[in-house]
């Protein structure tokens, strides 16, 4: 019989493991020291390098799952994202997706048991972004990403919270769903106004909440919501903002029907910010309102 220090014997995975481990261990006992979080991280992230070597995808899953941990305690959000992401893209290409998904789920529900709602989060983060490399399964990666929201929420992970949010809201525009994705921008916009940190994301989801109202082509809905916005209530300033004068000029020209003018304002607001792709998307939707 194979014992665990056999194995951390012939297991580079498993001796990172070990010394990641500790060295968490050790970053908690002093106080938080985000430098030994960092170090920690780095150890996480060679496990799991080395799980996948050995064909162990759910310790490589695991491990990048404690990284993402660490990677929180450092406030590096956009980093506990991608983190989150390699963890599901382990097993994307294989044929142990179902595997994958309880393992995590299984996981997510021990460390609920134990109040830790945060790890929890991680690890349903994580099955949300499994589910999403299957464009049938949408449904249940929208059903999972709120489920972290929630849970991230239940520790003020804020920003975590949004991210999640804004990967519903994007789901939404993919299945043109344009009065639910509305509405989640929106609701990303407001939960981002719970964290200091988050100030200057608010008019990123506002501009793509008033995209998505115009791409309803519902036009009260849309002269609802884009007043709404250029209030105070939100975000005092969004109106004086680079996104919210480009809103009011969509605004506008779809109201006056002017394709020519839609155009001059989306190629110069092109010149001063690289759209991406579901930016494109909700434009090239609007522009069957003015042509």
């Amino acid at each position: 019989m194979v014992t665990i220090l056999q194995i951390s014997m012939i297991s580079l995975g498993y001796t990172s493991l070990e010394r990641a481990n500790q060295q968490a261990s050790v970053a908690r006992q002093g106080h938080s020291d985000p430098r030994m979080f960092k170090e920690a991280a780095h150890l996480y992230r060679q496990a799991a390098k080395a799980f996948k070597r050995e064909q162990r995808p759910s310790d490589a899953a695991r491990a990048y799952i404690l990284e993402a941990g660490c990677r929180d305690e450092c406030n590096e959000t956009h980093t506990v994202v991608t983190t989150l992401k390699k963890a599901a893209e382990i097993f994307i290409p294989g044929n142990d997706i179902h595997l994958a998904v309880e393992t995590l789920k299984n996981s997510a529900d021990s460390s609920i048991e134990i109040h830790d709602y945060r790890k929890a989060a991680y690890s349903v983060h994580a099955v949300a972004y499994i589910y999403l490399s299957d464009s049938n399964s949408l449904g249940p990666a929208c059903k999972n990403f709120q489920r972290a929201a929630n849970l991230y929420l239940q520790t003020n992970a804020i920003s975590l919270a949004v991210a999640c949010i804004e990967a519903i809201a994007d789901i939404h525009i993919i299945i043109e769903d344009y009065g639910r994705a509305n509405e989640l921008y929106e609701l990303a916009a407001k939960t981002a106004l719970e964290s200091p940190d988050m100030m200057d994301d608010i008019k990123d989801y506002l501009l793509l909440a008033s995209l998505c109202a115009l791409a309803t082509q519902n036009e009260d809905l849309a002269k609802g919501k884009v007043q709404e916005y250029m209030g105070r209530d939100l975000d005092p300033k969004f109106g004086s903002t680079s996104e919210g004068k480009f809103v009011m000029h969509i605004f506008n020209s779809v109201k006056a029907n002017n394709g020519v003018a839609f155009d001059r304002y989306v190629e110069a607001y092109r010149d001063i910010v690289q759209f991406d792709d579901l930016t494109a998307l909700l434009l090239e939707k609007i522009t069957e309102m003015v042509y």
